[in-house]
């Protein structure tokens, strides 16, 4: 059954390539906010800005990092690497679940699409998510970037005997401006106001086919350690004929809260979306990112609902996961 739709799935070649890209990319633009001073910032910062940033912008950069909020610091960090044409940004976390364990891996869409077929998917699999981001233009209304950003979200069978397929691709290629702001509310610093538009799908065909367009606006709020991030989106309706998956919305919700809590070298983090009518469908995902090595923090990541993945968005789903994070969340 998956060497006929999955085929090009062996070569892994160009995966790890890419992590690797995105691995020097997190640890280049990656929060400084674990710095223990001003000249470490600079230290960093200069070494992954090219010559035509000057040493006066560097420390204007890192200097009063103390009156900074986690995310105020990365961003500060980042807009340096910016203007290095060679770096990308981190944009999602990027993490390998090395084990991942699912409860009941869902088998239904494939017997749907290949009913003939008797290959059987393993209830462990790889899990990976890859994510970047690319300013296309600086200051916009001021301080403001319109960003593109790309992640890559894959559920991989390598343990499985017959073929070690990719069960499960999602790619979410999307444009957004990223606002800084210095409003406050209750105390919480509304770090910036990012206005987007996202695409998600799994680039497959016939009964297997999903995918859906949103327009979305976040809002992240911080104070001190604890950051939440608000995220409402809206679904642009597409044509009958057209749509894959037209009840998406009443189990994906329409919004997602994220919160995180960085405790000295660990960082909890939860996430909640919710349809928020008689049904009550959405997912909660609970993540521990701890210290592991100088650039890769060791993650636990629980999951429990529906649209872990896209084919699997109106399948109740309970997952577990360990594995490796680069870059951290904060």
């Amino acid at each position: 059954m998956f060497n006929r739709i999955t085929s090009y799935n062996h070569n892994i070649t160009p995966i790890i390539l890419y992590f690797s890209l995105i691995l020097l990319s997190s640890i280049s633009t990656g929060s400084i906010a674990g710095s223990d001073s001003v000249t470490q910032c600079i230290q960093k910062t200069t070494a992954t800005s090219d010559d035509t940033v000057t040493v006066g912008e560097i420390k204007q950069s890192c200097n009063d990092t103390s009156d900074l909020t986690h995310v105020q610091m990365r961003l500060a960090s980042q807009q340096i690497a910016h203007n290095n044409r060679y770096l990308l940004s981190t944009h999602k976390p990027n993490y390998i679940l090395i084990f991942a364990n699912n409860d009941m891996t869902n088998e239904a869409p494939f017997e749907l699409q290949f009913p003939n077929s008797d290959t059987s998917l393993d209830d462990t699999e790889v899990k990976f998510q890859i994510s970047a981001k690319y300013p296309l233009v600086k200051n916009v209304f001021g301080d403001s970037t319109v960003f593109f950003a790309y992640t890559n979200r894959s559920f991989w069978q390598l343990y499985n005997e017959n073929s070690a397929p990719f069960r499960e691709t999602n790619h979410e290629p999307e444009i957004f401006l990223l606002m800084p702001t210095t409003l406050e509310l209750f105390g919480f610093k509304n770090s910036f106001i990012n206005l987007g538009f996202v695409h998600q799908s799994n680039g497959r065909a016939g009964t297997l086919s999903r995918s859906w367009n949103r327009i979305y606006a976040s809002f992240l709020f911080e104070r001190g350690d604890l950051l939440i991030n608000f995220k409402p989106w809206y679904r642009i309706k597409e044509d009958d004929i057209d749509d894959d998956n037209p009840d998406i919305e009443d189990y994906m919700g329409n919004f997602e809260l994220t919160g995180v809590y960085k405790l000295g070298n660990h960082t909890f983090s939860a996430m909640l979306r919710n349809t928020l009518d008689s049904n009550n469908n959405g997912a909660v995902q609970l993540d521990w990112v701890f210290p592991f090595t100088k650039t890769l923090s060791g993650y636990i990541q629980y999951f429990n609902g529906y649209g872990e993945s896209l084919v699997d968005y109106n399948y109740d789903q309970e997952s577990i996961g360990i594995g490796v994070t680069l870059g951290g969340w904060l």
